[in-house]
């Protein structure tokens, strides 16, 4: 065989191999799961899987499985425990356990512009079960971002709550507020 041929030769087979072994790969990796042979992110997956569970009608088992396995992954994603409070709360009350994972996702940031509006409004409709170093807690998270171009979504979802108590210390937020800027 002319040596040009062989290179071709080589060059096709190689190309088969690694085209058989990039199959049997992709075979083992969606056998396994979403991350086992593909080193994908299996938090984005499970995130995606718990917020799937959470549309109606909500499948909270699957959604609380998913979250836990999140939160396994990456324990300082906050929207995790901030789901995984949420999923304690649709039976009506927030537990111990939800005031808990509320409570870590303020510890891992206490200032997040991306649930801050979600988060207080959280708070407040259920302001009862929160022990006091929680609540200082959300006061000043909210009480910071009034400043800021999420106060009016703020001030709109705070007078949303189904909580008259929540709703009332919202307003003594907004009375403080505007005690500071005067």
């Amino acid at each position: 065989m002319r040596p040009m041929v062989r290179v071709k030769v080589a060059t096709v087979m190689a190309v088969g191999v690694l085209s058989l072994g990039a199959s049997l790969w992709m075979i083992a990796a969606l056998q396994g799961g979403p991350s086992a042979a593909l080193g994908l992110d299996l938090a984005a997956w499970e995130t995606r899987r718990a917020t799937a569970a959470l549309e109606p009608p909500p499948d909270i088992a699957t959604a609380k499985t998913a979250t836990e396995a999140v939160i396994a992954q990456a324990p300082a994603d906050t929207s995790a425990w901030l789901r995984l409070a949420y999923i304690d709360s649709l039976d009506g009350d927030l537990s111990a356990d939800g005031v808990l994972a509320l409570e870590r996702s303020y510890k891992l940031i206490a200032f997040d512009q991306y649930t801050v509006v979600w988060r207080t409004r959280f708070a407040l409709d259920h302001w009862q079960a929160l022990p006091p170093e929680l609540q200082a807690m959300v006061r000043s998270e909210a009480l910071g971002f009034l400043r800021t171009k999420k106060g009016r979504a703020l001030r709109e979802t705070w007078g949303q709550s189904p909580n008259p108590q929540g709703r009332m210390v919202a307003q003594f937020w907004l009375a403080e507020h505007r005690r500071r800027r005067s």
